[in-house]
């Protein structure tokens, strides 16, 4: 085990106990300590969209799109639903995010604020002005900013709620079960978590 610790760069290394947003960054180190040939450091790979499942599966608590340009993101935020009984389909940006809607069923869209091409302010805007055919789909925005200006930006853009990075698992569930389920007690509040 010693030697394989020598073969990664130690900022990889993470003491116990660490908490969530340590482990995040523990691994989004660890993506750029390990580019490949053709990268050069700080560039990112070339996301490609996950394709969006033809139906739900059938034990499945519904399908998101997660649309996330940070590998490292993408893949937290994918087994984390994945976990949690949810179907996931990615897109590494806002205009992917428009063509996976027009071609597959999503129950509900977890959208980075800052993307490439099409940031997820403009692409939830042209969600809701209806060129997906979804503009009723609860949309929730996702932001290494927390401040009430980007909440606010968010809900005029039309998105239905809002989760701060780092994401803190429990309470982005209990927003995406809220838009899922709005009855009674788990019903959606717009800036939620």
């Amino acid at each position: 085990l010693g030697s394989q610790l020598r073969e990664f760069p130690s900022t990889t290394v993470l003491r116990k106990p660490f908490s969530f947003p340590e482990l995040v960054e523990g691994l989004r180190r660890l993506s750029v300590a390990a580019v490949s040939p053709k990268q050069t450091p700080g560039s990112r790979p070339e996301l490609k969209p996950s394709p969006a499942p033809a139906s739900r599966p059938p034990e499945s608590n519904g399908t998101i799109l997660v649309v996330e340009d940070h590998p490292v993101n993408q893949q937290l935020l994918a087994a984390l639903l994945s976990k949690a009984g949810y179907a996931v389909a990615a897109a590494p940006d806002g205009q992917a995010a428009l063509a996976a809607l027009r071609e597959g069923a999503f129950d509900l869209v977890l959208m980075d604020c800052q993307l490439p091409r099409m940031d997820g302010l403009e692409a939830t805007r042209r969600i809701r002005a209806g060129e997906t055919g979804t503009p009723e789909i609860p949309i929730l925005g996702v932001s290494a900013s927390a401040m009430q200006l980007d909440r606010d930006e968010c809900a005029r853009a039309g998105m239905d709620g809002f989760v701060s990075k780092p994401v803190q698992p429990d309470a982005l569930l209990r927003l995406i079960r809220s838009h899922l389920a709005p009855t009674g007690a788990d019903a959606p509040q717009v800036g939620q978590a």
